[in-house]
This record gives structure tokens, C-alpha cells and sequence, in this order.
């Protein structure tokens, strides 16, 4: 699209000039930037890396496997294009069934961030095994 801009000039003993100037204004979609979960799991020697986009729906995501004994859930919504909470869940297996051992809520305003959560312990109670976990909210193209 062409825009004329009339530019003026007014001197000093009097006169005037003025000029059309076109400008061009280039339209096009900007690539929207949404924030992405970046989590970092360490249990034992193992290091897994875990990335959550945006959901609409928590119960449509499950647990990801973090190692011998444990799985790991993290939920981000976002609301009117920005983040409105993560959540983050860390689970102990014993013989199949998950339980619950960490939860961790982060409300609004959520922003981004390269350490959201800080270095987290989860320790099972039955054999003393750890699962450490740190994670950053980054903006991301979508």
C-alpha cells in the first residue's frame, strides 16, 4: 500500500515549500511469539529436556516419563495471547500407579523467563531416589 505524506517548511523571511512524499507500508502476518515451557530433567545420569506449548485442554497432556520411578506433567495456558499460569507436576510410580509428590503453581503475571521454577528436588520415599528439575518460560515462534 502507497501513502502520500505532505511534508512543509515554513522559513524565516517568509515562504513556504511544501512536498509530497510517498511512503510505503509493507502488510504482512508478523509470526506470533508464544511462550514455551523448557524444562530440564536429571535423574541420576540421565538428563532428558521437555518442552510444553500453550494447551487449551490439561487433560489432553500426559505425563512424560523422567527416569526409573518417576514422570513429569507441565501445563501452560494462556489467556488473550498472554501466559495466565504453568503448572507443574512431578509423580512417584510404585508398581504402575503414579502418586502425586510435587506441585507447583505459577500465577499470572507469568513472564519469561530463564528460571522459572529454580532447581527443584523430588525425592521418592521409598528408596530415597532423586528427580531434579529446573525450568525456563522462553517466548518462541508459533
Amino acid at each position: 500500500m502507497i501513502n502520500f505524506v505532505v511534508l512543509c517548511r515554513s522559513f524565516q523571511r517568509g515562504g513556504r515549500v511544501c512536498l509530497p512524499i510517498a511512503t510505503i507500508v509493507w502488510c504482512f502476518n508478523a509470526p506470533v511469539l508464544a511462550a514455551e515451557l523448557h524444562c530440564r530433567l536429571e535423574r541420576g545420569t540421565t538428563v532428558l529436556h521437555h518442552v510444553q506449548k500453550p494447551v487449551p485442554d490439561p487433560y489432553g497432556v500426559a505425563p512424560v516419563p523422567a527416569g526409573p520411578g518417576f514422570q513429569f506433567k507441565s501445563l501452560v495456558f494462556e489467556e488473550q495471547g498472554q501466559v495466565a499460569h504453568v503448572l507443574v507436576h512431578a509423580y512417584y510410580l510404585r508398581n504402575g500407579q503414579p502418586t502425586l509428590l510435587h506441585q507447583a503453581n505459577y500465577t499470572r503475571p507469568v513472564v519469561p523467563t530463564t528460571d522459572l521454577t529454580g532447581e527443584q528436588v523430588v525425592v521418592e520415599p521409598h528408596m530415597g531416589r532423586e528427580l531434579r528439575y529446573r525450568c525456563a518460560l522462553l517466548e518462541g515462534l508459533s
